[in-house]
C-alpha cells in the first residue's frame, strides 16, 4: 500500500474513532410540580346544591391541612383520605350562602404551597318541610303505616318519593302511595310482622321538589312492631273479639252505630288505632250532646269514631247498636283492652249496613294492593 493511500486510511480511523468517544449528554433538572389543591365543584361555583358533594384535591401532594368556613367563620368537618390527596367534606352546607376555604399541602421534596377558594350555595325560592307519624323508640300495632306529611304540595313527587327510605329487621313486602298532593304513606302489602324493627329515612334536604323548590330538613325513626294482635268487631252480633297470633284471647259485648240510621252507622271497614285517651269529654253538634265523659278512648277514625267506654249503655252493650258510630264497651271490658291496644292495631268491623269508602283519611287498609301500588309515584 503507498504511503498516501496509508495516510488517507489513518486520517479516516481517527475521524470515526473521534464520534464514538464524544461526551454523554446531560438533561438538566425537571422543575417539581406545586402543591396545588383544588375543589370539586370548582372555585367560585355558584348556585350549588348545598347536599352536594364537596373534595378538596391536591393531585400532586398531601394535604396538610383544610379550614373550610361558614360565612361567620365557623369551622366544618371533614375526612382526609388515607393517601391524603383529597379531603371531603363531612356536613352539609346552608341554603343561598358563600363559604370559604384554605388549605395546605406539600409536594414530594416538602414544599408547601397554600391554596383557597370558595363556593356559593343556591338560594331557594321555597323550601318545603315533612313531619311523620312515627316517632323513635316507639311500638305500634301491626297495621300502623308510615306517614310522611308535606307542609305544602309537593310538584315534584317521584323526587321526593326516591328519597324516603324503610329498612327492616326481616323482608317486608311494602310500597309508598300518595294519598294527597301533600302525604305520602308506606304500608305492608299484609299486616306487619310481630316484632320487627324498622328505620325510615327521609332525605329530603335540599332535594329539588320543582323549580326553585326544595327539601327543607331530613328526618329519620326508629320503631318496632309489636305482637300480632287484631280487634274484630261483627256489627250484627254485637261482639268485639280480640285475637292475638290468630287466637281469640277476649270476646265482649259492645254497641255500634244506630242501624236504623245509615249515617250512625259504624262502616265496614279496616281501620286502626290511631290515638289512645285514658279520659276525654265527648262532643258533637251535629248530633246534640256536650261533655259526655268517657274512660279509655281509642281514636279509630277522623270522622271521631272511638272505641270506647260507655258503662251507661250497659243494657245494650251485646243486645243492640245505638251509638252515634262508635264502637261502645263497658268499663272493664274497655279498661282490659285499652291497657293491651298499641296505635297502630288493627280494627276490622264486619257485618255493618254501610261500608267505608277507599281513600277515607288514612285507612291505607282499604285499599286492595294493586290499587295501593298504583297510588306510587314510581
Amino acid at each position: 500500500m503507498s504511503a498516501v493511500a496509508l495516510a488517507l486510511l489513518g486520517t479516516m480511523l481517527t475521524a470515526c474513532g473521534g464520534q464514538d468517544a464524544a461526551a454523554p449528554v446531560t438533561a438538566g433538572p425537571v422543575a417539581e410540580r406545586e402543591a396545588v389543591v383544588v375543589s370539586e365543584p370548582a372555585d367560585g361555583a355558584k348556585d350549588l346544591n348545598p347536599a352536594a358533594p364537596v373534595v378538596l384535591k391536591s393531585p400532586d401532594g398531601e394535604i396538610a391541612s383544610v379550614a373550610f368556613t361558614t360565612p361567620g367563620g365557623t369551622p366544618l368537618k371533614g375526612t382526609l383520605a388515607e393517601d391524603k390527596h383529597s379531603w371531603t367534606l363531612g356536613e352539609a352546607l346552608g341554603f343561598g350562602k358563600t363559604y370559604a376555604w384554605t388549605a395546605t399541602a406539600k409536594n414530594k421534596s416538602g414544599k408547601v404551597k397554600e391554596s383557597k377558594g370558595s363556593l356559593t350555595t343556591v338560594a331557594p325560592g321555597k323550601t318545603i318541610a315533612a313531619s311523620l307519624d312515627v316517632g323513635d323508640n316507639q311500638t305500634y300495632g301491626v297495621g300502623k303505616g308510615i306517614g310522611v306529611k308535606f307542609n305544602a304540595p309537593v310538584p315534584d313527587r317521584a323526587a321526593a318519593q326516591k328519597a324516603l327510605t324503610v329498612k327492616t329487621s326481616v323482608p317486608v313486602e311494602g310500597a309508598w302511595g300518595w294519598v294527597s298532593d301533600s302525604e305520602v304513606r308506606w304500608r305492608p302489602k299484609l299486616y306487619w310482622p310481630a316484632n320487627t324493627t324498622v328505620h325510615l329515612d327521609a332525605k329530603i334536604y335540599a332535594v329539588p321538589f320543582g323549580p326553585g323548590v326544595y327539601g327543607a330538613e331530613d328526618l329519620t325513626a326508629d320503631f318496632t312492631i309489636g305482637r300480632n294482635l287484631i280487634i274484630k268487631g261483627d256489627v250484627a252480633t254485637h261482639r268485639v273479639i280480640v285475637e292475638q297470633n290468630d287466637q281469640p284471647i277476649a270476646d265482649y259485648p259492645a254497641s255500634f252505630g244506630l242501624d236504623s240510621a245509615p249515617d250512625r252507622n259504624t262502616p265496614n271497614g279496616a281501620y286502626v288505632i290511631m290515638e289512645k285517651t285514658g279520659f276525654m269529654k265527648m262532643t258533637s253538634q251535629r248530633y246534640g250532646y256536650t261533655d259526655i265523659p268517657t274512660h279509655n278512648a281509642m281514636l279509630i277514625s277522623t270522622n271521631g269514631e272511638f272505641l270506647h267506654e260507655l258503662e251507661s249503655n250497659r243494657w245494650n252493650l251485646g243486645k243492640a247498636n245505638t251509638s252515634h258510630g262508635c264502637i261502645n264497651l263497658g268499663m272493664a271490658e274497655s279498661t282490659e283492652l285499652f291497657n293491651w291496644a298499641l296505635v297502630g292495631d288493627p280494627v276490622v268491623i264486619t257485618n255493618s249496613g254501610t261500608t267505608m269508602p277507599a281513600g277515607a283519611e288514612i285507612h291505607d287498609w282499604q285499599y286492595s294492593w294493586a290499587e295501593w301500588q298504583a297510588k306510587s309515584a314510581l
